[in-house]
Order: structure tokens, then C-alpha cells, then sequence
């Protein structure tokens, strides 16, 4: 079936923002401790490769004194880098079987202190969704 190229690409814009779960925090056993917000993604789709590379800035508030915070992202996206409000890099670890990442902040954010952060990934995305054409 041919697809015309404006629809390929809604088809993986909307695959790649099925996965950009990066902009809300990890869903763990426990409670969560931050709620994510204020974010903006900015990407780069190539359609007919399947891949993608993105920077997504995610201002988080703590709801407890925060040193680490866990986000979810697709285990096909590759973390290139982690920056906090002034620019400066951020140590993540990836943990491949929950699909989560874990990033310890340079200094613990107090309770209702908010900051944002500043995660560039890429990836090949091999799935594709088949949206249903758009309302008129």
C-alpha cells in the first residue's frame, strides 16, 4: 500500500510521541517523587529511514527532596545526553528492563523547588502505528 510521504510522516510523529513517555516520571511500585511538566520536544524525523533525534526539555517540581529522577524512555531510543538548567551534563543511567532512566541531579531539589532538564536521544524506530486519517 502506498503511503504518501505527509502521512508517513504523521504516522511516525505520532509513534515517536507514543514513546516520548520521557516527559512524565518513571511509574514505580512507589509513590512518585516529582511531577514533570512544562516540557518541549523538538525533533527531527526522517520518515523513510524510521529515525528519529530529539531534544526534550521537562521542567520537574519536587513533591519530596529530590536527588535522583526516573523517567521512562523506549528502550529503541539511545540517551546521548542529560543537561540541567545551566547546561551543565548529568549522569543517567539507562536500566533496559524497565525501559526507565535514572538521573542523578548535581544537588538535591528541595520540596517544591522546580528545575528543567535537557535530555537528546536518537534512535531507529522499527514499528510503525497506523493512524486513522485525520477529522475534517
Amino acid at each position: 500500500m502506498f503511503h504518501a510521504p505527509l502521512r508517513r510522516g504523521r504516522e511516525l510523529a505520532a509513534f515517536v510521541l507514543g514513546l516520548l513517555l520521557l516527559s512524565l516520571p518513571a511509574w514505580a511500585a512507589e509513590r512518585t517523587h516529582f511531577n514533570a511538566g512544562d516540557y518541549q520536544i523538538d525533533a527531527i524525523l526522517n520518515p523513510h529511514e524510521h529515525k528519529i533525534s530529539a531534544r526534550a526539555r521537562v521542567k520537574i517540581t519536587a513533591l519530596d527532596d529530590l536527588n535522583i529522577a526516573t523517567f521512562q524512555l523506549h528502550n529503541d531510543l539511545r540517551l546521548t545526553k542529560v543537561t540541567d538548567a545551566a547546561g551543565k551534563p548529568l549522569t543517567a543511567d539507562r536500566m533496559p528492563q524497565d525501559s526507565s532512566v535514572r538521573v542523578s541531579l548535581k544537588s538535591a531539589l528541595a520540596k517544591d523547588q522546580s528545575t528543567t532538564l535537557t535530555f537528546e536521544y536518537e534512535g531507529a524506530l522499527t514499528e510503525l502505528i497506523v493512524l486513522p486519517p485525520p477529522l475534517t
